[in-house]
């Protein structure tokens, strides 16, 4: 049995539990950045999630109670997964009573070493990942600033082109009004020559006054000639003009649409890396959670094994433990689906270590002592549910783990194959699993050669 890998299998559900991700967080008496700091907790330190307060949430740890700010860079929240069955596989944080307890934590410490090692390795990730994100920050600034730049000048060729419009619309009015006082000049000019110059010259009352007509006429048509010429020249600039902002105003299009697809890219990439840096910043989560509830753990089995040591001494063995090797029989009717050793998790792809064995069964099946003893515990344990330890004499003891209804309290004295609860199913698995261990001075014991065959 493994104590501690399970509560930090999901970030989901109503959360319980909030692990602190920064390196300092205040804990304060009200939920606002303004209130009095009661005290302060380090990364890794985990609390008892009391209720949430819209971005605060009000914790419970060993020295009382307060609020955090809860963010991805401060404190994140998750849920134990079944918070009192998630540790099936906790036996390897078991402290070893008495003299050698030192010894028989090294498994646990070592997992804890093992996942604070998984740590670094995503802290060292997550910076390079920062590092990265950074990169594309500065080119995504660069990319949009062309951007900007690039809207602008097409901003700018629009107006001009709207301009150039405007200026050819005026033109063209001018050049039709023009038109429509030529027309009537070249009406007049026709009737002119239906009439004929000498006859209209000879209406006039001198030969003066002829010339006068016959000059002024020239100049009206030499005055409509020259601004038909100018205002035919003007629209030819004007639409050349046009023609080159509608070819400018393409060319910047076309740049920018170019440009548009590099700015997506980065973009793309950005929120790629962004993407991996939240995965990355979850492992962070979830190791941070792992190794605060193994060293959670450590601290209540130690706890309990100092006890144990404390009570030893005052137990009186009637029978010599070690005598029943070989003879023993199985505490309870089922399948032996776990074995004494190193296992594999494939779900957590770690190694855990199985301090016993654990039998399935059926739920309500009833739990034997295994022999005679004084039942030195008897109450629920995080990692083993409701637990039964019976103590054999000569540091002897054999745990009974994941029962239901215990039958049997503290300093209750049992018999051989004395019924002393019933299988229930508070293992990781959700099956009814009973989880048992022989253990000498605390160290776990392989079952196996115990039984009878």
């Amino acid at each position: 049995m493994c104590l501690l890998w399970g509560p930090v299998a999901a970030l989901a559900g109503e959360p319980d539990r909030a692990v602190v991700v920064a390196d300092t967080l205040n804990v304060r008496r009200h939920p606002k950045a303004s209130a009095e700091v009661l005290w302060t907790l380090s990364r890794g330190d985990v609390a008892r999630v009391e209720r949430r307060a819209g971005s605060w949430a009000l914790v419970r740890v060993d020295r009382g109670r307060g609020y955090i700010a809860v963010s991805e860079r401060l404190a994140v929240l998750y849920t134990e997964k079944a918070p009192r069955t998630e540790k099936k596989k906790g036996s390897k944080a078991a402290p070893v009573s008495e003299k050698k307890a030192k010894t028989s934590l090294v498994g646990i410490r070592e997992a804890v070493r093992t996942e604070e090692r998984k740590l670094l390795a995503v802290r060292k990730e997550e910076r390079a990942v920062i590092r990265e994100l950074d990169r594309f920050n500065a080119s995504l600034a660069q990319a949009r600033k062309k951007e900007r730049e690039l809207n602008r000048k097409l901003s700018a060729v629009e107006a001009k082109v709207g301009e150039a419009l405007k200026a050819k619309a005026r033109v063209e009015a001018d050049i039709r009004t023009g038109r429509k006082h030529l027309m009537a000049r070249l009406a007049a000019y026709h009737k002119l020559n239906q009439i004929g110059e000498m006859n209209t010259f000879a209406a006039s009352g001198s030969f003066h006054d002829m010339v006068v007509k016959k000059k002024a006429l020239a100049r009206i048509m030499g005055s409509d000639a020259v601004l038909l010429t100018r205002y035919t020249v003007l629209l030819r600039e004007r639409e050349a003009a046009e023609s080159r902002l509608a070819a400018e105003r393409s060319a910047l299009a076309a740049a920018a649409t170019a440009h548009g697809k590099v700015l997506a890219d980065v973009e793309a990439r950005y929120r790629k890396r962004a993407a991996m840096l939240k995965e990355v910043r979850e492992k962070e989560v979830l190791s941070l959670a792992a190794i605060a509830e193994m060293k959670q753990a450590e601290r209540v089995l130690e706890a309990k094994v100092r006890e144990l040591a404390r009570t030893r001494k005052a137990l009186a063995a009637k029978n010599r433990f070690v005598r029943y090797k070989g003879l023993l029989k199985y505490p309870v009717t089922g399948k032996i689906i776990k074995t004494f050793g190193r296992h594999k998790d494939p779900r957590m792809n770690v190694t855990t270590f199985e301090n016993g064995i654990s039998i399935r069964t059926q739920r309500g099946e009833p739990v034997r002592a295994v022999t005679s003893g004084e039942v030195l515990f008897a109450d629920w344990l995080q990692g083993y549910g409701n637990l039964i330890i019976v103590n054999h004499g000569e540091s002897w003891y054999t745990l009974y783990a994941h029962t239901d209804e215990m039958f049997k309290k503290k300093g209750d004295r049992v018999d051989t194959r004395e019924v002393i609860a019933t299988v229930g199913d508070s293992s990781l698995s959700g099956y009814p699993d009973l989880h048992f261990e022989i253990r000498h001075h605390g160290k776990p014991l392989n079952p196996g050669p115990w039984f009878k065959k």
